[in-house]
């Protein structure tokens, strides 16, 4: 499921993942949606179905899905075009009550 996550700077769509402890976007897609992170310079290892990759972890100012505003959450940065959407990932969704209707496709964020 893609979601559109409100941001400082705009809208970016991210995919659902919640088997994904942190939030992931290569860093060309945060520099083509004009996405503001701080970064901590801190390399992390990360591995998904796809394998393992080495990515930088960052902050994103803000997030928010559905109105449900998260800030200073933690992202991993990859390399450009490691994948091509950005995963929002637990580092986010953890702080909420999340509730998927498969039959719908819709996504509910609540505190």
């Amino acid at each position: 499921m893609i979601v559109n996550v409100e941001c400082p700077g705009g809208s970016i769509p991210m995919m659902l993942d919640t088997g994904a402890s942190i939030c992931m976007c290569p860093i060309n897609l945060i520099s083509k949606y004009h996405i503001p992170v701080v970064t901590s310079f801190q390399w992390l290892e990360v591995q998904g179905v796809a394998g393992k990759t080495h990515a930088i972890q960052a902050y994103m100012i803000s997030m928010a899905v559905g109105g449900q505003v998260q800030k200073i959450v933690p992202i991993a940065l990859t390399e450009p075009n490691t994948f091509d959407m950005c995963l929002l990932g637990r580092s986010y969704l953890d702080h909420y009550i999340v509730t998927l209707d498969g039959s719908s496709l819709t996504l509910k964020v609540r505190d």
